[in-house]
């Protein structure tokens, strides 16, 4: 992802030189005290749009990502792309109230993408998808939240750590990650906080895990 300005600058997570944690230099990481108040609408809304940010630039990335591997290595149409990314789109949007997780629907969604591309062409791009679909499902649900808050709405507070994550950039690979200043945790991964809490997350990686190359020649439901 493009180099953004205004964040702190560290090595990265997991680098040697990080020792794995990858936080910016100067980060203090300091825990909120146990009386710590709720966020603030005011405070919630800035946060929501620096997310709007961030979660636009992963969504591009990912989508480019996409593109290359149907232009360079699984070798297959956008015409393609646009059925299984539409597809799937319509697949997510319906959680949680189809359970994605079961083999029903499972099934459903292996034949649709059986009928398109081979096992090793699937294994390299539904993976792909199912990231850019869930970055557009993030943001979706962050815009949703914003307009509540607009709106002079504020049911349900903000979600749960929000104001948690910073955004550095890693002076080794060139590239941000985000800090965790509550848990000391680091990823490249930009935190998908609102898939996580309504289970969007789990059911992404459970699908991803079925169409990885390996996952997909030898793993039953």
């Amino acid at each position: 992802m493009a180099d953004r300005s205004g964040v702190g600058r560290g090595v990265g997570p997991g680098s040697a030189t990080s020792g794995g944690k990858g936080r910016g230099k100067g980060s203090r990481g300091r825990r909120p005290p146990p009386n710590a108040r709720p966020m603030s609408p005011e405070h919630e809304l800035a946060a929501l749009l620096k997310r709007t940010e961030v979660l636009t630039s992963g969504s591009s990335y990912c989508r480019q990502l996409c593109l290359t591997c149907i232009r360079d290595k699984a070798k297959i149409s956008g015409h393609v792309l646009e059925e299984l990314y539409l597809f799937l789109k319509d697949k997510l949007r319906k959680h949680p109230q189809v359970d994605l997780s079961s083999p029903q629907e499972y099934s459903q969604i292996r034949s649709f993408i059986d009928e398109r591309l081979t096992g090793s062409q699937s294994g390299q791009l539904i993976p792909l998808v199912l990231d850019w679909l869930v970055h557009e499902a993030e943001s979706t649900m962050v815009q949703a939240r914003v307009s509540k808050l607009v709106e002079g709405g504020n049911e349900g507070g903000a979600v749960p750590g929000l104001n948690d994550w910073e955004e550095y950039m890693s002076e080794e690979y060139g590239a941000p990650y985000f800090y965790n200043k509550k848990t000391g945790s680091s990823q490249w991964e930009v935190p998908l906080l609102y898939s996580n809490h309504n289970g969007l997350s789990r059911v992404v990686t459970h699908l991803k895990s079925k169409f990885t190359d390996a996952a997909y020649y030898t793993s039953d439901w």
